[in-house]
């Protein structure tokens, strides 16, 4: 690739003027026309009802929400939780125990049955998947029977 040959300031200049002599604008010396009034909303009618912005927008002006500011304000708005005290199901418990068993080592005995390939495979699958089913089983016979009504009264949440 070969530079181009260097010119002189002054040959630069007067190239550069004779562009700008030449130059017309594109801009059209007419006005520009004139933008038509924006057309006034149709009136309401009894089914459509046109609400101020006010209301939909919501507020809009600058100032913050006072509560916000104040935390004192916040606090005495709110109630003091404190949660029930958790009951962890006992050690004692051999459904519990049983089904946490059977939905981990029943899958594990069916990876083991597949990978390592034993003398009687069908059978280990088998009671794999038995225990399984088994462990998935006490789950839900571990379940109540009844559930209270949710009109209790208690508007807090289910867990």
């Amino acid at each position: 690739m070969t530079m181009p040959p260097e010119r002189s300031r002054d040959e630069v200049d007067r190239e550069f003027e004779a562009i700008v002599a030449g130059w017309t604008p594109s801009v059209p010396e007419s006005e520009p026309p004139e933008q038509p009034a924006t057309p006034e909303p149709p009136a309401p009618t009894p089914s459509w009802v046109v609400l101020p912005e006010s209301i939909w927008r919501g507020p809009t002006n600058e100032e913050p929400i006072s509560a916000i500011d104040d935390p004192a304000a916040m606090a005495e708005d709110d109630e003091h939780f404190e949660p029930p005290p958790v009951t962890l199901p006992a050690v004692e418990d051999l459904s519990y125990w049983g089904a946490l068993a059977g939905l981990i080592l029943g899958p594990l005995v069916v990876i083991y049955a597949v990978v390592a390939e034993p003398f009687s495979q069908t059978l280990i699958v088998t009671l794999g998947v038995l225990a399984f089913v088994g462990g998935f089983a006490l789950l839900l016979w571990r379940q109540p029977a009844r559930r209270e009504d949710f009109d209790s009264g208690d508007d807090g949440s289910r867990v």
